[in-house]
Formats: C-alpha cells, sequence, structure tokens
C-alpha cells in the first residue's frame, strides 16, 4: 500500500513539473480575448523593454519611482539593459519613457517553482505622474480577493495563441476567479496558496499568454492591485487556469523595501 502511495504521488509530482517546465517555454504572458483599452484609462500600466524597444513584460506604478512586476521577467537582466514606456495604450510609441536605476527581486523567489514571484524596479528619475496614475495596493493584512469573483488583466501580448506578433494596442480582459483547492487539483503540488491564486473561464476563451508576465490583475471593486500576471498551461484553454502572485501577501516585503504606497 506505502509503495502504491509513493508510486502515485510520484506520477502526480512528475505531470505537475512537466506542465510548469512546457509553461516556462512559453515565455512570459499576454491577453486573449480582451477589448482594447480606453483613452485614459490603465494609467499605471506601463510595458518593460530593452533599449531597443522590445517589449519584454508588463509592470505596474506604484509609487512616483517604482514599478511592480513579476521576478522571472528580470532573470538574466541588468537594470542598465531596462527600460519602461508608460502613460500610452501603444507600447511602440507614444507616453514617456524612463531608464531603470536599480530592482530588487524577492530574496525567496524560486525559479523552478516560481514561489514569491514578485520584484520591484526602481527609476532613474521621477515619473511625470498625476496621483491618480498610481495603483492603490491592498492595506497590510487585507485580502481583497475574498470579496471579489474576476479580476481586470491588461496588456500588450498575444491575442492569439497561436499568433507570433504583440498586440499593438493595450488589451483589458475580465477573468472570473477560479478556488484554489481547483487550482491545487488541476497543477497539483506546483501551487502555494499563500503567494498564488488563479484565474480561468471554465468556457475558455480568454487569458494572459505570451507577452505580459508582471502585468495587472485589478479589482473591479475598486481598482486595488490584488494580482500580477505569474504562469500558466497553454493559455485560454477551460482546462487550464492563469496562476498569479497574491499582491496582499507582499505589502509588508515592498514597504521594507522603502517603498510610500497609496491604500
Amino acid at each position: 500500500m506505502r509503495l502504491f502511495w509513493l508510486y502515485s504521488l510520484f506520477l502526480g509530482l512528475t505531470k505537475a513539473l512537466v506542465l510548469f517546465e512546457e509553461w516556462k517555454q512559453k515565455s512570459s504572458f499576454a491577453i486573449i480575448g480582451g477589448t482594447n483599452s480606453g483613452a485614459d484609462t490603465k494609467r499605471y500600466q506601463v510595458s518593460l523593454q530593452t533599449l531597443s524597444g522590445q517589449h519584454f513584460c508588463g509592470g505596474t506604478i506604484i509609487a512616483d519611482r517604482w514599478i511592480l512586476t513579476a521576478a522571472h521577467c528580470l532573470l538574466c537582466r541588468n537594470e542598465t539593459q531596462i527600460k519602461i514606456r508608460y502613460r500610452t495604450l501603444t507600447y511602440s510609441h507614444g507616453g514617456l519613457i524612463e531608464r531603470i536605476s536599480s530592482f530588487i527581486i524577492h530574496e525567496s523567489f524560486d525559479n523552478y517553482t516560481n514561489d514569491n514571484d514578485i520584484a520591484l524596479l526602481e527609476t532613474a528619475n521621477k515619473l511625470s505622474i498625476n496621483p491618480i496614475d498610481i495603483i492603490k495596493l491592498p492595506p497590510p493584512g487585507v485580502d481583497e480577493l475574498n470579496t471579489i469573483k474576476s479580476v481586470s488583466v491588461s496588456g500588450w501580448g498575444l491575442t492569439n495563441a497561436n499568433d507570433t506578433k504583440l498586440s499593438h494596442r493595450l488589451q483589458t480582459v475580465t477573468i472570473p476567479l477560479v478556488s484554489i483547492e481547483t487550482c491545487q487539483q488541476i497543477y497539483e503540488s506546483v501551487i502555494n496558496e499563500d503567494d498564488m491564486f488563479c484565474a480561468g473561464d471554465p468556457d475558455g476563451g480568454v487569458d494572459a499568454c505570451k507577452g505580459d508576465s508582471g502585468g495587472p490583475a485589478i479589482s473591479p471593486n475598486d481598482y486595488t492591485l490584488v494580482g500580477l500576471v505569474s504562469w500558466g498551461f497553454l493559455c485560454a484553454d477551460p482546462a487550464y487556469p492563469g496562476v498569479y502572485i497574491r499582491v496582499s501577501s507582499y505589502v509588508e516585503w515592498i514597504l521594507e523595501q522603502g517603498v510610500t504606497l497609496t491604500f
């Protein structure tokens, strides 16, 4: 009986790790099933780019010199090789450009499991923004995910999983939350409920996909930043929801880095 249990556990772990490794080969996320974001909306959204202007991840303005994103977006990158484009709905032109002076990857980030997949970027200069452009974060000890049923996700990535080009216009989509119990059953040992949550439509068709990891997941109630796009398997597949970093678990960590937040 013990051998059977160990064998079953081995198969489960193997399946979960295979799914995770296949996801990692797909790189970062974008938006499928969304619509064009309207003018003067999503002003907190930024495009993380190489100096040549290649978009590689999304981010969110949380203070006048600080951007929140996913840790895996910054692997094998140097702060001198990153810029952001902000105050624009198109990642390739318009808006403003700012260089990055430094970044902080969470000290417990695990590139194998994507636990603690969160990072901060500090800009070289204060951003030219209004207070309304700074996204609110949940107050310490408050988890707004307990009071909502969906999140609003935005990004510039693929609008079709079989495509190869990023979306020219910022896309926005509303995605239903999936219970942590259901998500753990799907992804088995990979999901850590302390710092992750899941969102996906049981009918498929809406999701984050290649091109916008690190982008924001927003509460529809009060436009609070509740999550960051982290990882998933396939794109907009009804069987596999997307996995997001739970921002409320990291508010204290962000404050410890010297960031003044808006609640």
